[in-house]
């Protein structure tokens, strides 16, 4: 029991958190230490109009981000507007890149409870966005890139394990959130989250499923429109017919980010995953 508390203890997260970090990181920094050159003339030379084009797309996208809560709680007693949302989601933003236990889920959580807004509420929101971000992500990233990307080995089985668990997963929660409530034996937040989500007409929980996927798969294609233009910034003369490309690795890199829970926020692994 001794050992278990100092594993569990905060300080032993962040160091771990920290030396995740720090690993993903390493590839790149080598990289840049060995292009170093390249890269200074390339950053004298990057192209102010595709700069600003990248960060205005990254702005446009980042507006779909906190519209998957607003759209689920929409009916429920304690509805979570859009405006609460984008608070809570854009204030959680900066600590959650930071390692500890404030990042993702539990500084949304606290930040919309000082809203007013109820914790199970919250919580069957967040899941509902988590499950319709990995399953549009991995339908964009599958429609883009094709199942046999890269042509990979791996590529076309990982392609079709995100595919088909996400799809699961969306079904799971929004068709039968009575089901995995049964199954759930704690934490009883999560069981009551799963009761709002049951409380909710099923022709409603799939009309939002629908809608919300369609709009995060939107925001997939302009941050990855973005992530082209920021590529452009270095090489104009790049073909327009790597557009596709450019969508289909920026939304793997985050998927990638998004499924290393031991990475705050993706950081290190989104990049490693954009340099693969």
């Amino acid at each position: 029991s001794t050992v278990r508390g100092r594993i569990n203890s905060p300080a032993v997260r962040f160091i771990t958190q920290a030396a995740a970090i720090a690993l993903c990181l390493v590839p790149i920094a080598r990289q840049a230490a060995r292009d170093w050159g390249e890269i200074s003339v390339l950053a004298g030379q990057l192209k102010v109009p595709a700069l600003l084009a990248s960060a205005l797309a990254l702005v446009v996208a980042s507006l779909f981000l906190p519209a998957a809560v607003a759209a689920f709680t929409r009916g429920a007693a304690n509805r979570i507007g859009y405006g609460h949302s984008a608070l809570a989601y854009f204030g959680s933003q900066p600590m959650k890149y930071l390692p500890g236990s404030f990042w993702i889920l539990p500084g949304r959580v606290i930040l919309l409870r000082r809203l007013g807004h109820d914790l199970s509420t919250s919580s069957a929101g967040l899941i509902f966005e988590m499950t319709t971000q990995v399953l549009s992500s991995s339908l964009v990233a599958v429609v883009l890139l094709g199942l046999g990307g890269f042509e990979l080995v791996w590529y076309q089985e990982v392609a079709w394990l995100l595919l088909v668990g996400s799809f699961i997963t969306s079904l799971l929660l929004v068709v039968s959130p009575a089901w995995v409530q049964r199954v759930l034996t704690r934490p009883s937040s999560l069981r009551e989250a799963m009761a709002q989500l049951a409380g909710i007409p099923l022709a409603a929980r799939l009309r939002k499923l629908l809608l919300t996927t369609l709009a995060f798969a939107a925001m997939w294609l302009v941050m990855g429109a973005g992530f082209y233009a920021l590529v452009v910034a270095t090489d104009p003369h790049l073909d327009l017919a790597l557009l596709k490309v450019a969508i289909g690795v920026s939304t793997l890199s985050w998927l990638a980010g998004f499924l290393s829970p031991f990475s705050p926020g993706g950081i290190g692994v989104r990049e490693a995953a954009i340099v693969l």
